[in-house]
């Protein structure tokens, strides 16, 4: 059995899609804290009570634009090269999206090939 490694805030892995390679990094604790925090606003409720509201969905898409640096072999309709820019990040499949976060929080290393499987098209335990 290996050893622990500490989360390296600046590795980054390759996640492989048939012909297409996402190039990913991990997603740390202190990184999702401070997405969570951005995301959250403070509603006073009546009675004086303050209630924290997520926007859940910018926590997702902030953490999927922080886990995709690059990526290689990205093509639109026509067969032209898409760049990696944060709208067409969200413009990939959600099972692609899903097992993107998934293997960015599970830490996968550049040396594991496919430590989840050869579901290409995800898990479904996101």
């Amino acid at each position: 059995m290996g050893k622990l490694q500490i989360i390296d805030e600046d590795e980054q892995f390759e996640v492989p899609f048939e012909e297409s390679v996402l190039i990913c990094r991990r997603l740390s604790r202190r990184v999702m804290r401070e997405i969570e925090t951005r995301h959250t606003q403070t509603r006073w409720q009546p009675g004086g009570v303050q209630t924290p509201e997520v926007d859940q969905k910018g926590v997702e898409e902030d953490w999927i634009d922080h886990c995709i640096v690059d990526w290689k072999g990205v093509v639109g309709k026509e067969e032209e090269e898409i760049p990696c820019e944060r709208a067409y990040k969200f413009l990939l499949p959600p099972s692609v999206l899903n097992r993107v976060v998934s293997r960015c929080l599970l830490g996968v290393s550049s040396k594991e090939e496919n430590p989840l499987g050869n579901s290409e098209g995800g898990s479904g335990s996101g």
